[in-house]
């Protein structure tokens, strides 16, 4: 555990105390929060599901962004006018 996992913790309940707090407000009926709730989780779900398929459509990680500046070798490098990369070793 680092030393900013409780910082992210106490972040997080109070996110979650301040939207809770405002549908209260609202005095919305159960049925229609958790449906309220369920059609946001499937906007997220798909939007995750979209990025996900589209990383390894191009052949990136998730968790390892492409910058287009990879290095392939030790060795000096160049950009050509057509953004393509060449080692010059």
């Amino acid at each position: 555990m680092s030393e900013w996992d409780g910082i992210y913790l106490v972040h997080s309940v109070g996110v979650l105390v301040l939207v809770g707090s405002a549908l209260l407000a609202y005095r919305l009926p159960l049925g229609q929060a958790v449906k309220m709730a369920a059609i946001w989780v499937l906007i997220f779900g798909a939007a995750f599901l979209a990025v996900s398929a589209y990383r390894s459509f191009v052949g990136g990680s998730s968790s390892e962004p492409r910058t287009g500046n990879e290095k392939a070798s030790d060795g000096p490098w160049i950009i050509t006018p057509d953004h393509a990369i060449h080692n010059l070793t």
